[in-house]
């Protein structure tokens, strides 16, 4: 097909584009209409080796050899996070004893009252504390 633009002629080949036949067909306009779709031809795709957050993955489904393991160095954990079995025990029972007081300042409180199944509520309490 020959062109022209702003005076330069060249010749122009449209690339053929290898088109198939659909088996659905419609109407358009009030006329039958045969809807037709390009060849698809496999493209080649590129292969990448990338990296995400430290692991290795690769676009074309290989599974890269892993990296060696170094052996890791010992961490210090600081004085705060390490377990202090005694100081534990001593949050635990002040814990405890502060339960305790609330349960029989508010059984002291329902016996004043006179609230008779707050008192055995209160009481089971108690008991379950002191266990």
């Amino acid at each position: 097909m020959k062109l022209s633009y702003r005076g330069v002629s060249y010749d122009y080949n449209p690339p053929v584009l290898d088109s198939v036949e659909s088996e659905l067909t419609g109407q358009y306009r009030g006329r039958p209409t045969i809807f037709h779709y390009a060849r698809h031809m496999s493209v080649p795709q590129p292969a990448h080796t990338l990296t995400y957050r430290g692991a290795q993955y690769s676009t074309d489904g290989r599974v890269p050899a892993p990296k060696p393991v170094v052996d890791s160095l010992p961490v210090n954990v600081p004085l705060i996070y390490r377990s202090d079995v005694s100081s534990f025990n001593a949050v635990a029972k002040t814990h405890l004893d502060n339960i305790r007081k609330s349960a029989e300042r508010r059984l002291q409180m329902a016996r004043e009252r006179g609230d008779e199944q707050l008192v055995r509520l209160l009481e089971n309490e108690l008991k379950q504390v002191a266990s």
